[in-house]
This record gives C-alpha cells, sequence and structure tokens, in this order.
C-alpha cells in the first residue's frame, strides 16, 4: 500500500486525463484486499470447519447491508464515492465478522489485529483520497506504527523467510 502513493503520482504524470478517477483508487486497493482474505481464507477455513451456515448468515446480512447502502448512496445521496464506501464496509463487515466466527471456534483472540487493520484501511482511504504527500507520510507513520506493534510477528516471519 506504501507503493499506492508513487504509483499514482506516476499513473497521473503518465495519463492525465485520468487524474480525477484517481482519487477513486484509494478505495479500491481495500476493497481488493478484504475480498480476496475473504474469498480465500474466510470461506475456505468456515467450509472446512463444517460451518457454512455461519457463513450463509455472514453472506445474507452482507447482501442486505449492500442493498440498504446502494439504494442510500447512489439513488438518495447521489455519491460515486458513497456507493464505493459502501462497498468496503459490506466487505470489511464480511471479513471481519467471517473471522470473529473463525477466532471464536478456534479459541483465538484476533481483535488487536483487526483492530489495527481497520484502522490502517481507513488511514489508507483518507490519505489515498487527499492526494498530496501529506497523505504519502501520514500513511507511513501509521504504518511503520504498525510494524512497531506487530515486531514479534514480524521478526516470526522474517526468520521463517530467511533461516537456514
Amino acid at each position: 500500500m506504501i507503493f499506492y502513493y508513487p504509483m499514482t503520482k506516476l499513473l497521473i504524470w503518465w495519463l492525465p486525463q485520468y487524474e480525477a478517477s484517481m482519487g477513486y483508487a484509494a478505495f479500491l486497493l481495500p476493497i481488493c484486499v478484504y475480498e480476496c482474505k475473504s474469498s480465500i481464507l474466510v470461506s475456505t477455513y468456515l467450509k472446512t470447519l463444517r460451518e457454512e451456515k455461519i457463513l450463509f448468515r455472514i453472506n445474507l446480512v452482507s447482501v442486505v447491508l449492500a442493498a440498504i447502502l446502494s439504494i442510500v448512496t447512489i439513488y438518495i445521496m447521489d455519491s460515486l464515492i458513497g456507493a464505493m464506501l459502501s462497498i468496503l464496509i459490506v466487505l470489511a463487515y464480511r471479513c471481519c465478522a467471517g473471522e470473529i466466527k473463525i477466532s471464536k471456534i478456534m479459541k483465538k483472540n484476533c481483535a488487536k489485529s483487526m483492530i489495527t487493520e481497520t484502522v490502517m484501511v481507513v488511514t489508507f482511504v483518507l490519505s489515498g483520497s487527499l492526494m498530496a504527500w501529506s497523505g504519502v507520510v501520514l500513511f507511513t507513520v501509521m504504518y511503520i506504527l504498525f510494524l512497531f506493534i506487530f515486531r514479534g510477528e514480524v521478526k516470526e516471519i522474517r526468520n521463517l523467510l530467511f533461516r537456514k
């Protein structure tokens, strides 16, 4: 996500006629992350654990929530940014609800990582919408803070990747 900002500036320089649409791109990366996480991890775990009913309920609530938010943001507010934000909210709900159910089944606590992830996504969307270098600084500071909070996990991953 840190490379989003320089790439956006490069794309604006290369394709100046698309400058207006680059503000919307800040929503697309978190949307992709939440959708991939839900599809690849959450759905797979719930199906493997034979918890299809939970998955069905989460998806049903997501559809209802998406319908309500779509009606409000598209027909009442007439806002493209609102529609994109509502998609992001629905996908974040679906992913987090699934993670919470899985963590309860496996008796693990995932609150710290979910809260941190949500704060990072909100920071990314806000700083990406700024389309200024202050957004780069803001997100970089948040990312460094994220690495500090999860320094133990980062060390474990580094050791796994580079062990001999």
